[in-house]
């Protein structure tokens, strides 16, 4: 076989395994990247050598442009199956051995995507293939003496699954006599996997054989940074160690194609002795397409809604817990107090109970337990079981356990007649936030959710320990289980042998009697400050209890999925060729997308303020790429808006889409330097959300401005921009001051009262209801940097400020700047409420400089001594 097939059979092979996430920890972006730059060696390395018809071409651009389309996709099996798109084309290119070897590959590549949904839609196979993973990482520790515990995805299952549809296809198309040939690659194949294992066993070892890193003195500024072989490869360790397994893998395939002797015409199809037979293969292809969109429609659609009209929702009360949200004269921040309010925007009712009794649990649809933390009476445990049994819901949420005192966490009491229990361990991140870790499974309060943002809004989880008959929900591919409860408060701990190594199930499942009960392993999304990012997994998840709503993960459903998978690989392995690879692959990753989101429009969650007045409903936009966080308790994230919103009486959610059903339903839209422009339809709606009487506030500097200039000039407003060419006679901003200023609001007889910018630009509204609420002066030029004007019933707010809302000059993890939140405070009664606040009076009077009636800046040469340096001026 010519190189460059085999140059080709091998990048097919890497792009499937970096598509499918198999190689090790990769942010999405960067997955998609190298699974690109894969696919495009396989595309030169087989690119036609000879003349090709104009069909062949066409046929080769539209491939390309369908696998791109499906690569967009942040679902793994649909970027598997794009690899099989393309390996398919090219095969459809080539005749011969060639061909016949690519084909191959391409269609491993399918079965892999199978394999793929299978483990992500049929918690049987999930487990079954974490089960064969902790089996081999068990061989691996009595071999190498170093313990091993592990899952499918460090178990390297994704390697095996490809390569033994590979192997079965080398056989079938090479000449006999086969079975020397047969036990030979057989042998190379698992002792290429037991290699991987004995160096992932030894990845720690490694990590401390590799040289100490050496900083350079702190007052060295000959150096701008520093880089050691040693710090990239210590970060590589354990969490990209699979990609070992592909290399490994790779070349036992190149040596198999390289060296075997191929059939004439690649798999020996049976004789056909008229035309009619050569059209009874016509349907084929058809019939596989629609079994592959069978397939996913059995294991991933679900019509769930949510909908908490008329639900009750009954909270133990006992526990380590408290209904407190944040309160303006109060450092308490609380921890639940949100969660009714929630409950209440979703049409439900939220009520507690002290001792779980007969009349409690008679008017309740959904069970919470937030963390219980002292020993059950069994009277009562026998209560909380009968009402499920009886077709009620369970809601268990735990954490990391607590042994203190009196105090003893008591949540595996409750799970005592179950598959499930919650380990005594702390679920550790490979990353920061919890992203790019998460595997959802296929349920009605994950679909379409992706481990982008933290949107299950995880911080220091306890894994549970799930047999069957119960279910996993949510698991962390790349993460570890630290034992105990120590990394909460000493820190995170590293990876040392004997520690689960991944696979992680964080949220899980079982039904129980005609109820179910539902155990996540962190409380987080239902605490006060993640409550904004979470809610839509928290309300779906809710509704999904309280409405016994269907899920994919019916029994019957998993079995018909499992027989149409069967079913589905059978088919393509039969007869195999290209276009029938290629139209199920398509079929299949279409079926899977449309209804992974048609699942998460219907169950999309919305919440409702309009029962309020003023209307409590306040969304974040975080759909056009703003200029915050997404951890919330960054310097630049918005954890400390949102309390200060909940001081004010509102709820604050993230918005993840800008439509009017949204919009509709709230009374406040805040808007931070988004790096993503308006459409026309987002436009409108802000419009028609305004001039029906909402209040958006747009915060936004002159260097970020650019995006938000359409929106804001639909309503009057202008940022001269930051960066201007310079030829032309386009006006350049500057900024206001040298650094962050403190800026006067309110004046009264004896006292003002006082806010702090951090890099505020000028704003420009020439119309002639256009209020200047805040204007800087240097005493010669007056500039106004937050406007407000009235459109129809509401108002538009632009506050030239891009981090003036950022925790680092509002409030953040155990500090609070009280001047600006006493600022939001006085600007939202003006806005919302049209009343005049006074903040109190400081504890220290401030010096009073000379500062004009409109509240001109302050005579300082330097920041104030709590504000920071602008990054934004230059």
């Amino acid at each position: 076989m010519p190189w460059w097939a085999i140059v080709t059979v091998v990048a097919g092979m890497a792009a499937a395994w970096i598509a499918a996430g198999s190689i090790g920890l990769l942010a999405h972006p960067l997955r998609h990247t190298l699974t690109w730059i894969a696919v495009m060696v396989a595309v030169v390395a087989a690119w036609p050598r000879k003349g090709q018809p104009p069909v062949g071409w066409f046929v080769l651009a539209v491939g390309l442009a369908v696998a791109a389309i499906m690569t967009a996709s942040n679902a793994p099996v649909v970027n598997v199956l794009a690899v099989a798109v393309v390996l398919a084309v090219l095969a459809q290119l080539h005749g011969g051995a060639s061909g016949q070897a690519i084909l191959l590959v391409a269609l491993a590549a399918a079965v892999l995507g199978v394999f793929r949904l299978a483990c992500s839609s049929i918690p049987a196979v999930w487990l079954a293939a974490g089960a064969l993973g902790r089996a081999m990482g068990w061989l691996s520790g009595a071999i190498t003496g170093e313990p091993l515990w592990i899952g499918a995805t460090f178990g390297g299952i994704d390697f095996l699954v490809l390569s033994a549809a590979l192997y079965v296809g080398w056989l079938r198309c090479t000449s006999p006599p086969r079975r020397t040939r047969a036990i030979h690659a057989a042998a190379a194949i698992l002792l290429g996997q037991l290699l991987y294992l004995v160096v992932l066993a030894f990845s720690c070892k490694l990590t401390a054989a590799l040289p100490d890193i050496v900083l350079p003195p702190p007052d060295d500024k000959s150096r701008l940074g520093i880089w050691a072989w040693g710090n990239a490869v210590r970060t590589l360790l354990p969490w990209n160690v699979p990609a070992i397994a592909g290399i490994v893998h790779a070349t036992i395939a190149a040596v198999m194609f390289r060296w075997a002797t191929w059939l004439p015409d690649g798999e020996p199809k049976p004789r056909r002795q008229t035309g009619s037979h050569e059209s009874a293969d016509t349907p084929w292809p058809f019939a596989t397409a629609l079994l592959a969109a069978a397939t996913a429609l059995l294991t991933v659609l679900t019509t769930s809604q949510s909908d908490f009209s008329g639900k009750r929702i009954v909270a133990y009360q006992q526990g380590r817990l408290d209904w407190i949200k944040p309160e303006h004269d109060s450092d308490d921040a609380g921890a639940y107090g949100i969660l009714p309010i929630f409950v209440e925007s979703l049409r439900g009712a939220f009520a507690t109970s002290a001792d779980l009794s007969q009349e409690d649990l008679a008017g309740a649809d959904v069970l919470l337990l937030l963390h219980p933390d002292r020993p059950w009476p069994e009277e009562r445990l026998e209560r909380v079981w009968e009402f499920v049994r009886g077709g009620g819901s369970l809601l268990l949420a735990a954490e990391p356990r607590i042994l203190e005192g009196e105090s003893k966490s008591s949540f595996n009491e409750v799970l005592r007649p179950t598959g499930m229990s919650i380990r005594y361990d702390t679920a550790v991140s490979a990353t920061n936030n919890w992203e790019h870790v998460c595997d959802p499974l296929s349920h009605a309060a994950t679909a379409g959710i992706g481990d982008c943002r933290n949107r299950f809004a995880l911080v220091m989880p306890s894994s549970i320990d799930v047999h069957p008959p119960a279910m996993p929900l949510l698991a962390a591919r790349w993460a570890f289980s630290e034992p105990g409860s120590d990394a909460v408060l000493g820190g995170v701990r590293e990876y040392e042998p004997g520690k689960k190594l991944g696979d992680l199930v964080l949220a899980a499942e079982q039904r129980f009697g005609r109820g179910r009960i539902v155990v996540l392993g962190d409380v987080s999304c239902l605490h006060n400050d993640v409550c904004a990012n979470a809610y839509a997994f928290t309300g779906r998840l809710l509704s999904y209890l309280a409405n016994r709503s269907g899920s994919p993960q019916a029994w019957w459903r998993q079995v018909l999925g499992l027989a149409a998978m069967a079913a589905l690989t059978g088919l393509l392995a039969w007869r195999a060729t290209a276009a029938r690879v290629a139209v199920a692959a398509v079929a299949l990753a279409g079926s899977l997308a449309c209804c992974t989101l048609s699942s998460h429009y219907s169950a999309r969650v919305l919440p409702d303020g309009r029962k309020h007045s003023p209307n409590n409903l306040a969304y974040i936009d975080a759909s056009h790429l703003e200029a915050y966080s997404s951890d919330p308790w960054h310097d630049d994230g918005t954890a400390g808006l949102a309390r200060t919103l909940m001081r004010n009486g509102y709820l604050p959610l993230l918005l993840s889409e800008v439509t009017l059903e949204r919009l509709e339903r709230a009374g406040l839209l805040i808007s931070i330097a988004p790096a993503r422009s308006f459409s026309l339809s987002e436009r409108e709606a802000i419009r028609n959300f305004v001039e029906r009487g909402g209040a958006f506030i747009c915060i936004v500097g002159s260097q970020q401005a650019a995006s938000s200039g359409p929106l804001l000039a639909d309503f009057g407003f202008y940022l001269p921009p930051a960066n201007v060419p310079a030829t032309g006679n386009t006006k350049e901003a500057e900024p206001l001051g040298v650094g962050a200023f403190r800026q006067t609001y309110v004046r009264t007889d004896d006292d003002r009262a006082m806010m702090q910018t951090y890099a505020a630009w000028e704003v420009e509204c020439h119309e002639p209801d256009a209020e200047e609420l805040m204007v800087w002066s240097d005493g010669k030029v007056d500039l106004p940097f937050v406007v407000s004007r009235p459109i129809g019933k509401g108002t538009v707010t632009v506050i030239g400020d891009t981090y003036f809302a950022a925790n680092k000059n509002l409030e953040g993890a155990g500090t609070r700047l009280q001047e600006n939140v006493n600022f939001w405070r006085w600007l939202l009664a003006q806005l919302i409420r049209h009343e005049q606040w006074i903040p109190p009076k400081p504890a220290e009077d401030v010096p009073k400089d000379d500062v004009s009636e409109k509240g001109i800046r302050e005579n300082l040469e330097e920041p104030a001594d709590d504000a920071q340096p602008s990054e934004g001026s230059p």
